[in-house]
């Protein structure tokens, strides 16, 4: 398996593991989940593989035998300004967001996600972040379990309340 960074031409196999993960969550709860429109997908993806990066974002790919079996882009989060004033300690700490994690169904379980949560992981410390977070479908039966395995802990509860 090789790690490395996203690329122009890598955009329809990202896009295979975020419908792939979509299918996956909105099969769980169609309430809350959809799948993406296919229509201009690929392009979507590809107009922003494009782009340049900061030093502060980070967009990985996992590829097996010339195949992308998964996808994460994260970015640093600096210090606030009023750091001082809030009671949330990782205000005043240099951390890292993950953004968007995505495993082509085929490739789960096999190492694939892990491999990119170490990547980033490592790249955070590298920049002087104290801490990586993210945020997941409390209900989800792969997610919750797989972060957990890599020492992730439940933090927060984020509520919600739908009102149409």
């Amino acid at each position: 398996m090789e790690v490395r960074v996203a690329r122009p031409g890598d955009g329809e196999g990202i896009a295979r593991c975020h419908l792939d993960s979509a299918a996956t969550y909105s099969a769980g709860a169609p309430s809350l989940f959809q799948m993406p429109d296919s229509d201009g997908y690929v392009e979507w993806i590809e107009d922003d593989l494009a782009r340049e990066r900061g030093a502060d974002e980070l967009d990985i790919v996992a590829v097996v035998d010339g195949e992308i079996a998964g996808h994460v882009e994260a970015r640093i989060l600096e210090p606030i300004d009023s750091a001082r004033w809030q009671q949330a300690i990782e205000h005043g700490e240099r951390r890292v967001f993950v953004n968007a994690l995505a495993v082509a169904s085929r490739w789960r379980r096999h190492g694939a996600g892990r491999a990119l949560m170490e990547a980033i992981e490592s790249w955070a410390r590298e920049r002087g972040a104290t801490r990586v977070q993210l945020d997941t479908w409390i209900d989800s039966p792969l997610s919750v379990p797989f972060y957990e395995s890599l020492g992730y802990a439940r933090r927060a509860i984020r509520f919600e309340k739908r009102l149409l």
